[in-house]
């Protein structure tokens, strides 16, 4: 067996040395209070948006679809929600509730920003948290399998989407 000499222990030393100090010596975990969701769904909007942004469309929306979350809620399970829906100028948006099925429920607040929606979430009670708040970001994607179905054309080349998909992200905090 051969034995290392002395300055090669010596070379090793500090960069071993440095290595120990930055590696975590407990690993990471989840910041109390804290929580990050996937999900991917569909909406329903009662009374259509249209393609041309200067007629105004207002309605009911119903979204349904699957939430993953880990953190401090730790989930896999549906997510529906349901409120209102605006499509007027400047920006098109949204108020309502949501929920999924931990118990979990809140408000929900948007603006749809072309294939974007982005907006805040607010009251949100989801064991642990209590009365949290978060964000969220989707992305929007039309059906073109239900275009005027749910409202009429306004012209040519007007279409209504009735249905869309989104998916995206939520991250909460609170106290947990």
């Amino acid at each position: 067996m051969r034995r290392l000499r002395k300055s090669t222990v010596l070379l090793l030393a500090g960069p071993l040395l440095v290595l120990g100090t930055l590696w975590p010596s407990v690993p990471a975990h989840a910041t109390p209070g804290a929580a990050s969701c996937t999900y991917s769904a569909t909406v329903h909007l009662s009374n259509g948006m249209h393609s041309n942004p200067t007629i105004p469309a207002n309605g009911v929306y119903n979204l349904f679809g699957t939430v993953v979350c880990s953190g401090s809620i730790t989930a896999v399970t549906s997510l529906g929600g349901n409120g209102n829906y605006a499509s007027a100028l400047p920006l098109p948006s949204f108020v309502g509730a949501w929920w999924f099925g931990v118990g979990c429920t809140g408000v929900v607040a948007g603006e749809f920003l072309g294939p974007i929606a982005t907006g805040t979430l607010a009251n949100v009670n989801c064991p642990p948290l209590a009365n949290a708040f978060g964000s969220f970001a989707s992305t929007i994607e039309p059906n073109p399998l239900t275009f005027n179905t749910c409202g009429a054309p306004a012209g040519a080349g007007d279409v209504v989407t009735c249905d869309l998909f989104v998916q995206g992200t939520m991250a909460f905090a609170g106290t947990a």
